[in-house]
């Protein structure tokens, strides 16, 4: 809160249950208290106003369950392949498959250098790393022989 027009704000803490009948006037109340505590003055009759108002809410909140493909394939991700390219990487051309992110099953393994495209979003596995399809459909890239880390 603040007094009107001023630019600085005083954090006033009030227990809900304080605003029912005349929440407002005590919470101009509780402002100039803290106010005066602060500054050695309060300016009663002068307009305050909520600058900012954040609430906190407490309870048992039901654990997400994060949804698991019933697909599974091995490690042969060659049917996600949509077309090959040679592309730039460190200093010069590699040929590089281009992979569909929604062909990818769990346990599909892309060894980079690869590109893997979806509707929002690109990944690029570098050469030296590999991707593996996790049962979440997540991709889990790391150096290549590092699987399952």
């Amino acid at each position: 809160m603040r007094y009107y027009r001023q630019g600085y704000e005083i954090p006033v803490e009030i227990d809900p249950a304080l605003l029912a009948g005349n929440g407002t006037t005590m919470l101009a109340d509780r402002f100039n208290q803290l106010h005066e505590q602060y500054y050695r003055f309060k300016m009663e009759g002068t307009t305050c106003e909520i600058v900012n108002l954040r609430a906190v809410g407490y309870g048992d909140v039901p654990k997400p369950r994060l949804a698991e493909s019933s697909d599974s394939g091995g490690a042969d991700a060659s049917g996600a392949v949509v077309e090959e390219h040679s592309v730039y990487f460190g200093g010069e051309w590699l040929p590089t498959k281009i992979y569909d992110r929604s062909k990818l099953v769990p346990g599909n393994r892309v060894e980079g250098p690869a590109i893997v495209t979806e509707f929002d979003s690109t990944t690029v596995v570098l050469a030296g790393y590999a991707a593996e399809v996790d049962r979440y459909l997540n991709l889990i890239i790391n150096p290549a022989g590092k699987e399952g880390r």
